[in-house]
């Protein structure tokens, strides 16, 4: 315990000197531009969004844009934010939001995650794209990450807005409030996690502070699973330390039961779509398992010896090579040639 303190400690102090000014967990790029922009979504709550520009683009030429959505709790700050910056390097204009109720955007009670929010979410920040003269609003395409994968998806299913959709180690959040990790609910399981969440509900009714799932667990253990390990090896370590990350809340689980994104894909075709898995991921089953629901066209990439949570950072598994290829192919424009 005390060493895991010594480490949170020394993440604070890392992140606390960096909000003077870069406030990120990767470096700045010296081959794009960074601005932080605020829009609203239909909701009215104000999204706080980073959007990245490739500094060689060519004057008045539009360019192809995407959206990056990130894991549940996760802020734009993390793996988000490095994919958007990797992907601007390769030609793109691409904008890495936080969710309602998360990070800088705005929404009370703070730390809420509820699938249709977050899906308008996406469309807001293609709403905000839309209106830049820099992009080329008709090839605009959507990066899911870890769960924000199932929003995505959701997003690009209601918004045909979105011509290309790419997912890195895809979770069905629908799927797992109704079946567990791995599917191992039982009948009497699910119905003991409804009362647990109804319980939860009633508390928080009557006064009691909001309790999250700890999904990303405070220590490392050996009996901890190798989901929460893998989690926490990047979101309590310097890797991906931020203090505005946040684990969702349990109350919340009631709101993803009846949310069934993946079997929407057939109203995503015939937009492309782009699934990315770790060889080792614990998720993988998910992208397989989608992919298999999927209508053509679609592509399936297995990145060898990765797990879940290097796909966020590690640059030897990081598919921005892949990504660049398929939202070059599928977005139809060619300016990033030209870089």
């Amino acid at each position: 315990m005390k060493k895991l303190l010594l480490l949170v400690a020394f993440a604070v102090m890392i992140c606390s000197a960096a909000f003077a000014g870069w406030d990120k967990t990767f470096a700045l790029s010296d081959k794009v531009e960074h601005k932080k922009v605020n829009f609203y979504n239909r909701l009215g709550i104000n999204i706080s969004a980073d959007v990245y520009m490739p500094k060689s683009r060519l004057e008045n030429k539009k360019l192809p844009a995407i959206v990056v959505g990130a894991p549940w709790g996760a802020v734009k700050e993390q793996a988000a934010g490095l994919y958007a910056e990797k992907l601007a390097e390769q030609g793109f204009i691409t904008l890495a939001f936080d969710p309602s109720y998360t990070g800088e955007s705005g929404g009370t009670p703070r730390g809420v995650a509820l699938p249709q929010v977050w899906v308008d979410d996406f469309s807001a920040a293609l709403d905000y794209l839309n209106n830049q003269a820099e992009v080329d609003s008709s090839h605009v395409g959507v990066l899911g990450i870890g769960s924000g994968g199932s929003a995505a998806v959701g997003a690009a299913a209601v918004d045909p807005r979105f011509k290309a959709v790419a997912l890195i180690n895809l979770e069905d959040k629908g799927r797992i409030a109704r079946l567990g990790y791995d599917d191992v609910y039982s009948p009497q399981d699910f119905q003991a996690h409804l009362e647990e969440i109804a319980d939860q509900r009633l508390k928080e009714f009557n006064g009691a502070d909001r309790k999250p799932v700890l999904a990303v667990p405070e220590e490392y253990s050996e009996d901890n699973s190798l989901m929460a390990n893998e989690l926490f090896s990047y979101y309590r370590t310097k890797r991906g330390y931020h203090p505005r990350f946040v684990n969702p809340l349990i109350a919340d689980g009631a709101s993803w039961v009846s949310f069934y994104p993946l079997s929407q894909f057939d109203m995503i075709t015939p937009r492309p779509v782009f699934f990315i898995i770790g060889e080792k991921a614990y998720s993988r089953y998910f992208s397989e398992d989608a992919f298999v629901s999927a209508q053509d066209p679609k592509e399936l990439k297995i990145i060898e010896g990765a797990g879940h949570t290097d796909l966020y950072d590690n640059e030897q598994y990081m598919p921005i090579e892949n990504l660049k290829v398929f939202f070059s192919n599928t977005l139809k424009d060619d300016s990033w040639q030209q870089m």
